[in-house]
């Protein structure tokens, strides 16, 4: 939060810093199962990130809303200490899509408007094959 505003015209003190939430919650859940030839392993990931302010006076037009984020990994390793893993895995599998930065483009001679650069809020799917060496 702003301590000392000083002369900034429109922030206050109180106001929310620039890229600063409030709350940021990340957790992990994993499982796994020993079968005879190896181990098996589901996974999901997921971050929640509270409102994110771009303007040091909290325009609410400048303001991202809060958004989870989910990832999900399922993996098999077999064979000597484990040492090949096969996974395959998802990333954003709920296809949330959120703003980076907001910036307000007002008195550029552009027009009066909020631009946002959005993530491509796509689910990315894929596979990977690991081999730990000693």
């Amino acid at each position: 939060r702003v301590d000392n505003p000083g002369s900034v015209v429109g922030v206050s003190k109180g106001d929310r810093l620039i890229g600063a939430p409030d709350v940021t919650f990340n957790g992990l859940v994993r499982k796994e199962w020993q079968l005879p030839s190896g181990t098996f392993g589901l996974q999901s990931d997921f971050r929640y990130v509270d409102s994110i302010d771009y303007d040091l006076g909290n325009n609410p037009k400048l303001r991202e809303p809060g958004y989870w984020m989910l990832n999900a990994r399922a993996t098999y390793s077999f064979g000597p200490a484990q040492r090949y893993e096969v996974a395959i895995w998802g990333q954003n599998i709920t296809g949330t899509t959120y703003c980076g930065p907001r910036i307000n483009n007002s008195g550029t001679g552009f027009g009066d408007f909020i631009l946002c650069y959005p993530n491509a809020g796509t689910p990315f799917y894929g596979g990977t094959v690991t081999v730990h060496f000693d």
